[in-house]
């Protein structure tokens, strides 16, 4: 048995029972910390998901994208090629008279 200041006595099973009541304590915030960070996670990874879905669709616009812009280049280039021809035409006509 122990004796402590005071008068108090404190037994072996009374200090383990403190030291299993302190372990059981420190054991249930690391289990509330297990449990939060699991939870973050499992918020991270659906995070994760979903931006590797945003980024399959951005990948997928800017294909489309760049088959468009070729288009619009191709356009171009035959509008180009048409304005030239018009001038020469106009250029011919207006030489000729």
């Amino acid at each position: 048995m122990r004796h402590y200041e005071g008068g108090g006595r404190q037994t072996a099973m009374d200090g383990n029972h403190s030291r299993l009541d302190r372990i059981e304590a420190a054991l249930e915030r690391i289990a509330e910390r297990h449990e939060a960070l699991a939870q973050t996670v499992e918020i991270i990874a659906g995070m994760q998901k979903e931006n590797e879905k945003r980024i399959a669709q951005l990948g997928d616009r800017v294909g489309e994208l760049t088959e468009r812009i070729g288009q619009v280049t191709d356009l171009m280039l035959t509008l180009t090629s048409i304005v030239r021809r018009h001038e020469e035409r106009l250029e011919r006509l207006e030489g000729g008279s």
